[in-house]
């Protein structure tokens, strides 16, 4: 069974049907903040406040077959950063997604952010985002996972050249992306291969202010942060480990 927002005991048979996300198990004790968007915005696990602090769309909310369970689509909810998330320290960003786009051939790639943090401190701002950059040319579009220096005017940025070849992913096939921060870097993996790494324009210092996850264009499920960053080992066993437990 998933964990709960205050010890919160559920019927086991809500979630008979649906598969049990591995992350869970495997890493129990590194979780800040998860979510899995069973019919709630609300966090279901949370060191700090698990309810949304802001939605920033208007649409309606749906929620449709997930991973796990259920996904959220139509929405762009931002939470509380305190006890959730921390990008002074090691840690890492699990979350899973399926697109919603037609394949059909356009002149550019559409672009998609999944997850972002936002810091800030009277000597630095940044943020951490990650997806993929629009307008570039199809067939040749990469996966982005960023942070931005607003006050540098500058950006650090972890690509994935060939691991997400976004425009052969039909809608509602399943993706597993992952970012990960500390000493220095960001790394960027997807679907548990070899990880991205990039060295950043400055360290991480500033404490994040909030967080957003972006299920505007993708469906969004079992969004997990944790303060353990990842190797690439333990993406690779994570994604197989999940696969095997969602029978896709």
């Amino acid at each position: 069974m998933k964990k709960f927002l205050a010890a919160l005991i559920l019927p086991a048979a809500i979630f008979a049907a649906a598969a049990e996300n591995p992350i869970y198990k495997m890493y129990s004790d590194e979780i800040m903040f998860s979510v899995s968007f069973n019919d709630t915005l609300e966090a279901d696990m949370a060191n700090g406040k698990g309810e949304v602090r802001r939605i920033l769309t208007k649409t309606p909310v749906s929620y449709k077959p997930g991973m796990f369970g259920k996904a959220v689509f139509g929405v762009v909810p931002m939470y509380f950063s305190e006890g959730n998330v921390d990008t002074t320290v090691p840690g890492s960003v699990v979350a899973w997604a399926a697109p919603t786009w037609s394949q059909e051939v356009t002149k550019k790639e559409p672009g998609f952010s999944i997850f972002g943090v936002h810091a800030a401190s009277k000597d630095q701002i940044y943020d951490l985002i990650f997806g993929k950059m629009p307008n570039q040319p199809w067939k040749k579009g990469h996966l982005n996972a960023y942070v931005q220096y607003p006050r540098l005017k500058k950006v650090t940025s972890c690509i994935l050249w060939n691991q997400g070849m976004v425009y052969q992913w039909p809608a509602g096939q399943w993706h597993m992306f992952v970012v990960t921060w500390g000493n220095g870097t960001i790394s960027y993996s997807v679907d548990g291969k070899k990880s991205a790494v990039s060295e950043l324009r400055e360290i991480l210092a500033a404490k994040p202010q909030w967080f957003t996850i972006r299920a505007d264009s993708f469906v969004v499920d079992e969004l997990t942060i944790l303060n353990k960053r990842l190797t690439d080992a333990e993406i690779a066993k994570l994604y197989q480990e999940s696969l095997k437990a969602a029978k896709k």
